[in-house]
């Protein structure tokens, strides 16, 4: 069986390819009953996204996580030494 697009969902609920992305995204542009509408059929149809982590997709305390990280690389002083090594 050939992996469920976006296109197929569209086709089934009668709306463009682009709100249904929206849609699936959960974009505040779509109504909550549009978007609801969207997931179950793609649900129902064993929609699987291609890429489902991607940074639109984190939620903010992921985010806040990320940055928390980064900037725990940059206070480090092995880090430090190591980007110095590789700027000379």
């Amino acid at each position: 069986m050939p992996p469920v697009t976006m296109r197929v969902i569209a086709d089934q609920v009668g709306y463009s390819k682009n709100t249904v992305s929206l849609a699936l995204r959960g974009h505040r542009s779509i109504p909550e009953a549009t978007r609801e509408r969207i997931r179950k059929v793609a649900d129902k149809l064993g929609y699987r996204p291609k890429n489902p982590v991607d940074a639109a997709s984190l939620s903010a305390e992921a985010l806040e996580e990320v940055e928390a990280f980064l900037a725990a690389l940059d206070d480090n002083e092995d880090v430090q030494n190591v980007f110095a090594g590789l700027n000379a």
